[in-house]
């Protein structure tokens, strides 16, 4: 946030939370990261965390590897995403973006 505020003390930032995880204790610790983050978020003017785990998570939020029989939204490692699911986060981004009225700096980095 230092950095983002360093070159625009008035950018508003979008987090985007982790995805539910295959790996079990990945998806164990997720939703305490997650939940860290969005009370950062809260707390800070200008942001906004938006959880993507419905996004990508199948019924009762668990890891889906497959939206139907047919699409694939992981890859088989439980933690990368196949065309689809990155196609469905790309959509959940871009929503987020759009409900964020003014700069946003996007960021590669975790």
């Amino acid at each position: 946030m230092d950095i983002a505020r360093k070159a625009n003390p008035d950018v508003r930032v979008v987090w985007l939370g982790a995805p539910v995880m295959g790996d079990p204790g990945l998806f164990r610790d997720m939703p305490v990261v997650n939940a860290a983050l969005a009370e950062a978020m809260r707390r800070l003017p200008g942001c906004r965390f938006v959880d993507v785990w419905p996004v990508l998570a199948g019924p009762g939020g668990r890891y889906a590897e497959f939206l139907d029989p047919t699409t694939r939204l992981r890859a088989p490692d439980g933690v990368h995403l196949a065309p689809a699911g990155a196609a469905r986060l790309a959509d959940a981004c871009l929503a987020a973006l759009a409900e964020s009225p003014g700069p946003v700096m996007l960021s590669q980095n975790p």
